[in-house]
């Protein structure tokens, strides 16, 4: 019965303004810096200046400033705390790290001690006096050196932190077979993931020896259960609340030494405590993504067919990774092949701990393996003469399911037609003729594609979403959601689909979100899941409240539920005089004269759903870009950017357009010029944005889109799109710099291009 009475969709699918924008453009926004407790202190955090050393910490001096309430290191806090683990609740990388350093620094930005003041500035000025005796010790800031050097963190006996080798049924001997085996080799700088607000935390202890968090945080719900985990607290003694969030992009999905410091300090003094990262900390500290060394070597037959792959990464996971190193260059392996159809593999994976910023999660955390296949796919075409369009169209899968050689299986994708349309929409035939032209003229214009299939939503242990969605008395409808936004538009979005369902405007639903005591556990915003694992759980939800809105109304209408339809607010029946009831007369009925409910009927209108989507739902896109590369001083321009997106049914084109192009500036400034550097010393490059370069609006190319849909097997048919434009964005780029220069015949081995790099392989080329 709730599918024949769905009602119509008017909503989804159609680009229906943001929400959510009336409040952030009229600055009613609200984050974690804009709340004030009673009796609030505020927060400064010492941080090492060096990557490796021995210390002793004084902080006596410090704790005697006027207006200072505490100064604490590690003596004073750790011991507060369980033995650290990851926020997905596996020990990997942490077990011994602590919340502040205790005997020995690891990284620049290493937490050291925390200090707690009236103000910001006062607590800062007590970090001034806080005395501490540097032993400096030979750090480990790159994986070549982690790999010939003794262990660099303090309670471990390597530097190895993962290692995975494998060699599938058939791969050497198609390798040994292979008319022709090439070769590509990239590694990926560091990239800071730079969201407009930083990480942010209010902690409060309140009374019964509960506690208040209000934390910038993509998935509150992990938070709380981290938190009440570390602390040896019960999880209904903690709550988390996330505001407004101004950008995450994976940076603030885990609890950091940072927070756990403020909240310390707040539980000892009995006092909430406000601790605001500033930019200096967030590139220091906040986190890094990429990072990695890759290579991928195709084996090829005559006719230029793939036989098999070798796929290799080391990942530089820093000091204190996130989460443990080896999930994600697992995945990485698994999923390298994407689109093509490559019978065989071999894989060897490695990470590796450095005396570098730990590596958090990046919009697209895997895609290094997009990244080296596109660029070696790119290559493999040259060497056999191919042209890359032709060579792609001859390898890309046909036939879908398709299981990926390590036994994934992928569905519902559009690999061939993306890149069809893709590049019948960039003009690629029309380009060739002017790329010459161009050549004459002392030009070069190159083009570059880039083929993505992108594994969304992923939830192989079953992460869930929940909805709840009530009426009100007015009539209105509520709806409380696990998932976070963190500027994806949830507020839209969700009620897009609701009112769908629901029969009503798309205005008259209201979204909650962002707070542990409303609702139950969910898996958070990130991983490209909101649309299908948010969005699943509100269609449902709303299915059921439908049906109980039915059942009520039929027993005021004195009618069967059959036949009923929702429209305008109201429930309308059939026949000649169509009797109707609106949904605001049920509410108040179902809410508040409660003796006039059907016998047995529950008082109120509400349903409530926890959703547990695939294991993965697949996304797909082909990018492609035109540039001008100058070889006399390296200069890239993107002249023209093309993407052709397929995920499936879109809640909101305007979103889904501006979660395409955000990606894809970030995958700009990926290829062209986001890098924090580290020297032998493991000195990070960049202390403030003048030296860590980001794509502004001047560099943004217009970006043309092509819209495919291949439904998902999700309940709104529905893919994630947030992060495929930073997967692909990169080699799309760099893949259009070699056609651009493939006069020249360079060889590039490091992201980004910078002009200085682009010289120095034009001069190595002769």
């Amino acid at each position: 019965m709730a599918d024949q009475l769905s009602a119509a969709p008017r909503f989804v699918g159609q680009s229906v303004g943001r929400k959510e924008n009336k409040r952030f453009l009229t600055g009613r926004g609200r984050y974690v810096d804009d709340f004030v407790e009673a009796g609030m202190l505020h927060a400064a955090i010492l941080r090492s200046p060096l990557a490796r050393a021995n210390i002793t910490v004084d902080a006596s001096a410090a704790r005697e400033l006027p207006g200072v309430w505490a100064v604490y290191t590690a003596a004073d806090i750790n011991d507060m705390f369980e033995p650290l683990v990851s926020v997905f609740g596996d020990n990997g990388p942490f077990g011994v790290r602590t919340v502040l350093a205790e005997s020995q620094v690891s990284y620049v930005g290493d937490p050291i001690a925390i200090a707690i003041a009236e103000d910001r500035y006062l607590a800062e000025d007590a970090l001034e006096l806080v005395e501490v005796d540097y032993d400096p010790l030979d750090a480990v800031a790159s994986i070549s050196a982690a790999k010939s050097s003794p262990s660099c963190i303090p309670g471990r006996d390597t530097n190895l932190a993962f290692e995975m080798s494998l060699a599938l049924p058939g791969s050497k001997e198609a390798f040994d077979a292979a008319a022709k085996v090439v070769t590509a080799r990239i590694a990926q700088g560091r990239i800071s993931p730079s969201p407009m607000e930083g990480r942010g935390i209010i902690s409060n202890p309140i009374m019964d020896g509960k506690l208040e968090v209000r934390l910038s945080s993509q998935n509150p719900h992990a938070a709380k259960a981290f938190i009440a985990r570390s602390l040896k607290m019960q999880e209904n003694h903690v709550r988390v609340m996330s505001p407004d969030i101004g950008g995450a992009f994976g940076q603030k999905f885990g609890v950091n030494r940072d927070f756990l410091a403020t909240i310390a300090a707040s539980l000892k003094l009995r006092r909430p405590v406000k601790w605001i990262e500033d930019k200096p900390e967030a590139l220091q500290a906040g986190g890094h993504g990429r990072a990695e060394e890759l290579e991928l070597s195709i084996a090829l037959d005559a006719s230029g067919k793939m036989l098999a792959t070798h796929f290799k990464v080391d990942d530089n996971g820093g000091a204190d990774p996130v989460s443990a190193p080896g999930g994600l260059t697992q995945l990485m392996a698994m999923i390298h092949t994407g689109a093509y159809d490559i019978p065989t593999m071999m894989a060897d994976c490695k990470a590796y701990f450095t005396n570098t910023c730990g590596s958090t999660a990046y919009r697209g955390p895997w895609a290094g393996e997009t990244l080296i296949r596109e660029i070696t796919v790119d290559k493999a075409a040259r060497a056999i003469g191919m042209d890359p369009v032709e060579f792609r169209r001859r390898n890309t899968v046909t036939q879908w399911p398709h299981k990926l050689p390590m036994g994934l299986i992928i569905d519902d994708v559009s690999p061939l037609e993306t890149l069809d349309r893709a590049v019948e929409k960039i003009g690629y035939a029309e380009f060739r003729a002017e790329q010459a032209k161009a050549r004459e003229q002392g030009r070069h214009l190159g083009i570059g594609i880039g083929l993505c299939i992108e594994p969304t939503a992923i939830s192989p242990g079953g992460g869930t979403d929940t909805a709840e969605v009530r009426i009100e008395t007015t009539g209105k409808i509520t709806a409380v959601l696990t998932c976070h936004s963190q500027g994806h538009s949830v507020e839209t979005t969700m009620a897009q689909i609701i009112a769908d369902e629901m029969g009503v405007d798309v205005n008259d639903v209201t979204i909650a979100f962002g707070d542990t005591d409303s609702i139950t556990s969910g898996s958070g915003a990130g991983g490209s899941r909101q649309a299908v694992v948010a969005g699943g759980a509100a269609h449902i939800a709303s299915g059921l409240l439908r049906e109980k809105v039915f059942k009520l109304a039929a027993h005021f209408l004195q009618t069967e539920p059959d036949g009923l339809k929702l429209e305008g607010g109201r429930v309308v029946g059939t026949g000649p005089s169509a009797p109707s009831i609106t949904l605001a007369e049920l509410g108040k009925a179902a809410n508040v004269a409660t003796l006039t409910l059907p016998e047995g009927m529950e008082a109120g209108l509400t349903a409530r759903y926890c959703y547990t989507p695939p294991p993965f739902t697949f996304a797909n896109a082909c990018h492609a870009a035109i540039v001008e590369a100058d070889p006399g001083t390296g200069l890239v321009k993107v002249l023209r950017y093309v993407v052709a997106e397929d995920c499936g049914v879109m809640l909101n084109p305007a979103v889904v357009e501006g979660q395409i192009a955000g990606g894809v500036i970030q995958g700009i400034g990926n290829a062209l010029w986001e890098e924090q550097h580290y020297d032998e010393a493991g000195n990070p490059s960049a202390g403030t944005y003048k030296d860590y370069i980001l794509p502004v609006s001047t560099d943004a190319p217009t970006i043309e889109y092509v819209h495919v849909c291949t439904p998902s097997k999700t309940p709104t048919g529905a893919k994630g799109v947030g992060e495929g434009g930073a997967i692909v964005g990169a080699p799309t780029i760099f893949n259009a710099v070699m056609d651009a220069l493939a006069p020249f015949d360079p060889e590039f081995e490091q992201l980004p291009l910078t002009p200085s790099r682009i010289l120095a392989g034009l001069r190595k080329a002769g």
